[in-house]
């Protein structure tokens, strides 16, 4: 048995000034103590189970707290007046709880799962007809899921693993929100998903030793679906889930070692990241969806050497 106890005390502090002239907004300071616990209790050398809770801080960065309303709208970086009060900060407090197990000497596996309430989250917003943003707190969110990990072997000539990862990231507080979408407000309730933060993820990875110099790697993986940035409250199409497959060698001697990954081997054609904008190439600057693309098939090759 294992017990573990620890704390962290941070602080940060932002002074705020205009050296063109202009208003300064003065000094923001933001500290908080974060304590941590877990307990490890190992049945046997093949079996154990832990627990854990912790709590974090994310205090708010420059270009938040200039940029922390609709009358602070930011198309960029700039030194303006922090609102007064100024954005609150950012508090986690995480509780996990898991099984470790190797019930054959050739197989590992773990299954764990988390619970994140998050109080004061910040959020960027894009008002209508603008081309800036600007940030606020809106109450609480929570992340939570689950995760399942196997990690196998056949002597030194092959390894393999695979691993799913459930996360639902909802919001837990009625807010209105600003977005690009007519008519220019949103108002989430408790249980909408938050955008860009799939459900679903799927790893499985495969290592080919056929000699002790030389490596032949496989990797795939399995995106789920998430709603674009914007659409909070759920009512638009959602990003596409998407799939990529990554191939690889690499071969060692004297120290050196040189690799080729072959990256999206499969050429698959899918985007990463989505959001609202209005579009002004087209008459009346419809508000559209803006995609952005990911990488097609690609090659990295390299050397490196170990001293």
């Amino acid at each position: 048995m294992i017990l573990t106890l620890a704390g962290r005390w941070d602080w940060l502090q932002h002074d705020i000034d205009d050296r063109l002239g202009g208003p300064s907004g003065g000094v923001d300071e933001f500290k908080r103590f974060n304590p941590r616990a877990g307990l490890n209790v190992n049945v046997s050398e093949r079996f154990g189970v832990y627990g854990s809770y912790s709590e974090s801080f994310r205090a708010p960065a420059f270009l938040e707290l200039t940029c922390a309303g609709p009358g602070a709208v930011c198309p960029g970086l700039q030194v303006g007046v922090s609102p007064d009060p100024p954005l609150n900060p950012v508090v986690a407090r995480t509780y996990e709880a898991g099984v470790r197990s190797r019930p054959f000497d050739w197989l590992e596996a773990d299954v764990s799962g988390f619970w994140t309430n998050i109080e004061d989250d910040i959020f960027s917003v894009s008002p209508s007809g603008t081309t800036g943003l600007f940030f606020q707190n809106i109450g609480k969110t929570r992340r939570q899921g689950v995760e399942v990990g196997l990690r196998g072997s056949a002597g030194t000539l092959l390894e393999a693993y695979t691993n799913y990862a459930y996360t639902r990231a909802t919001f837990q507080d009625r807010a209105a929100l600003a977005t690009p979408l007519p008519p220019g407000t949103q108002t989430v309730r408790p249980g909408d998903l938050l955008s860009l933060v799939p459900e679903h993820r799927v790893n499985v990875g495969l290592a080919y030793h056929p000699w002790r110099w030389a490596t032949f790697s496989l990797d795939f993986a399995y995106v789920g679906s998430q709603f674009l940035r914007g659409d909070e409250v759920n009512r638009r199409k959602p990003l596409p889930g998407y799939t990529v497959l990554n191939l690889g060698a690499s071969a060692k001697a004297r120290g050196f070692e040189t690799f080729i990954r072959l990256n999206n081997a499969l050429d698959n054609e899918y985007e990463t990241f989505g959001t609202f904008a209005p579009n002004g190439r087209v008459e009346g600057n419809p508000v559209e969806r803006f995609l952005t693309p990911a990488p097609p098939i690609n090659v990295i090759v390299g050397l490196q050497y170990t001293f």
